[in-house]
């Protein structure tokens, strides 16, 4: 098995209505996660799932926030407005959320090393397949139009279901960008990444070996590539070969203080230059644009569908 792989289960899901109105139906989900956790309060997956009061089988858009739960809000005001357009979505809560945090852990963690980034990250992407396990089991979602849609850390680890996952047919992928050194270091925050265990200099010269990662992991596979950090598993270039003739939508933000323009033009470039859009506005700016994203979102799934 590679690291982003997973044993099927058959864990229950746990499924229930809790609202409803004339357009759409609200449901809780919750699951035991099927990737190893940290902390006994991370065994539990929770997501909202929102599918439309319509009658046949409808495309599914599986929503992944970005760090901290003050994003939550855009993607639920997102999920809200793709139903409208006869969308189905599940928001589902990462592992740094903090309902599934310890007590003394909310509100103040953050991964102190790239090791335990790269644990969020595998446990992440795997909690989000599982969920399109479910959602191929149900009645009501096209297996045929299941996309993924994620912002910042979210749009990261939906580029790495979607490259390890082929029953995923689309994703808009929001203020992300490739290269993990440009990440942490490029943008005018100068930092993105407390608790980083090397310097600037220390983490510019160890990605400087990144090329030859990549050229292993496209002449060997990514199981028998050896990386010189565990950054190199979960930078989203890793994984662009995988995406190049799928379809892709980038939205990133003109005025990104987090994302450097470099690093999302790495990204774009390396995936082939997908469609992408810029919008005239800040890193979270950008992701709380719910409605322009629903736009978005609904015209892209529209002219890739049939």
């Amino acid at each position: 098995m590679t690291l982003y792989d997973y044993e099927v289960r058959d864990d229950h899901i746990e499924f229930k209505s809790v609202a409803a109105t004339p357009t759409r139906v609200h449901y809780e989900l919750s699951f035991p996660s099927p990737a190893s956790t940290r902390w006994e309060e991370g065994k539990t997956v929770y997501g909202d799932y929102f599918l439309p009061q319509s009658a046949g089988k409808v495309p599914l858009v599986i929503i992944t926030h970005a760090y901290g739960d003050v994003s939550l809000a855009p993607c639920i005001t997102l999920a809200r407005l793709l139903v409208k357009q006869g969308i189905a979505s599940v928001i589902w809560y990462l592992p740094v959320d903090s309902r599934r945090l310890p007590a003394a852990m909310k509100g103040n963690y953050f991964p102190s090393s790239a090791g335990e980034w790269l644990d969020i990250y595998r446990s992440s992407v795997i909690e989000l397949r599982r969920i399109v396990d479910w959602a191929s089991s149900r009645d009501e979602v096209d297996k045929s139009r299941i996309a993924v849609a994620g912002s910042s850390m979210g749009g990261m680890i939906s580029s790495i279901a979607m490259a390890v996952d082929a029953r995923i047919s689309a994703g808009i992928f929001v203020v992300i960008g490739g290269n993990m050194a440009e990440l942490s270091w490029g943008g005018k925050l100068d930092s993105v990444s407390p608790g980083h265990t090397c310097s600037r200099e220390e983490c510019l010269a160890i990605y400087e070996k990144f090329p030859g990662f990549l050229k292993e992991v496209t002449e060997k596979g990514l199981e028998n590539a050896v990386p010189a950090k565990e950054c190199f598993l979960y930078d989203p270039l890793t994984f662009a070969n995988r995406l190049r003739s799928r379809h892709v939508l980038m939205i990133n933000g003109e005025n990104d203080e987090v994302v450097s323009k470099k690093c999302t033009m790495n990204l774009w470039e390396a995936l082939e230059k997908p469609p992408i859009i810029w919008v005239p506005d800040s890193h979270v700016g950008t992701y709380c644009q719910s409605a322009l994203l629903s736009t978005e979102i609904t015209n892209f799934l529209g002219s890739i569908i049939v």
